[in-house]
């Protein structure tokens, strides 16, 4: 029997290309089962503008603004299907996104997810495409096969929420994208980190999806300052979501995390908070000698800051 798909749009102010999304669902070699665009609160007219053609083929929920991943969750939660396919109202799928999924969670039942390579167009300086830069061939992958702590964050991170389909049952095990606080940065790798660390995923070389880096607000290639990473922040609940036999490599991402945080508030010079995070996520085991120096430097540049003499 065919496995139900459930497509999900999660729409906040993307009034000039929420079409363009809706006309690579509906051009499917596979058509998904239903189309659920959950509006996030827009304050432009993104809903408006939803052709008449498209409108009359989804499902249109309203909430008020909760940010990416509430709208994500509430719109995976509102229709049963076994597979639930995500996309971004600023990005595409190609025609043959979601057969290709179907197959390869059938053929591979031990994977969690179908994640596909997207393709950045001529914005490849902007954002590096991580799924032909990780993974030398297509098929299925454990996290448990890499130890750089950058190569594991490579990891999480070609894991994109609008190239992946997530089993329904692993979806709800996990808990779904991180819906606290308005949260519009990390709340997708939150859900996908977990997914990594707790079971296999199938990994497609080949471009599934079109990922608009030029109408990215979110995309982290364009954005500023960034609130502190979710998984940093709740890093003991993320801890007791991870079998026990992952903990250390988790620990490893989280030092590297960490690194990358510290870096930027030192650039800032604002590393009253950096003593506290290096103490908290210490790297462990055999680590590169670049991320040990990265971190050394990261702590001389606030020694110096500190040790400056203030201006009278």
């Amino acid at each position: 029997m065919q496995k139900r798909i459930v497509a999900v749009i999660p729409l906040y102010n993307k009034a000039a290309t929420i079409n363009r999304a809706l006309a690579s669902i509906m051009a499917q070699t596979r058509r998904p089962d239903a189309v659920v665009v959950v509006d996030d609160g827009s304050t432009d007219d993104s809903v408006a503008r939803i052709e008449p053609q498209y409108r009359a083929q989804i499902e249109l929920l309203s909430i008020p603004n909760g940010g990416p991943g509430g709208a994500r969750n509430r719109g995976a939660r509102h229709v049963k299907a076994d597979l639930i396919a995500f996309l971004d109202a600023d990005d595409e799928w190609y025609p043959d996104h979601l057969d290709s999924a179907a197959r390869a969670l059938a053929a591979e039942p031990q994977c969690g997810a179908y994640v596909a390579a997207y393709d950045v167009g001529a914005d490849k300086a902007a954002k590096r495409e991580e799924v032909r830069a990780l993974f030398p061939r297509s098929g299925v992958w454990n996290i448990a096969a890499f130890h750089d702590p950058r190569a594991i964050k490579a990891y999480i991170d070609s894991i994109h929420s609008s190239s992946t389909v997530v089993r329904r049952d692993v979806f709800e095990r996990l808990g779904g994208f991180f819906d606290r606080e308005r949260c519009t940065y990390g709340e997708d790798a939150w859900l996908w980190l977990q997914l990594a660390f707790t079971m296999p995923i199938f990994v497609d070389r080949d471009y599934r999806t079109r990922f608009h880096v030029e109408d990215s607000a979110l995309g982290h290639a364009l954005a500023g300052r960034h609130p502190r990473h979710p998984a940093l922040r709740f890093a003991e609940e993320l801890r007791t979501r991870i079998p026990a036999e992952r903990r250390a490599l988790l620990d490893r991402l989280l030092a590297y995390y960490r690194l990358i945080e510290t870096e930027k508030l030192a650039a800032r010079g604002d590393c009253a908070e950096v003593p506290a995070l290096r103490r908290a996520f210490r790297f462990g085991g055999r680590i590169p000698l670049r991320l040990i120096v990265r971190d050394a430097k990261v702590h001389v540049t606030c020694l110096r800051r500190r040790r400056a003499p203030t201006k009278a």
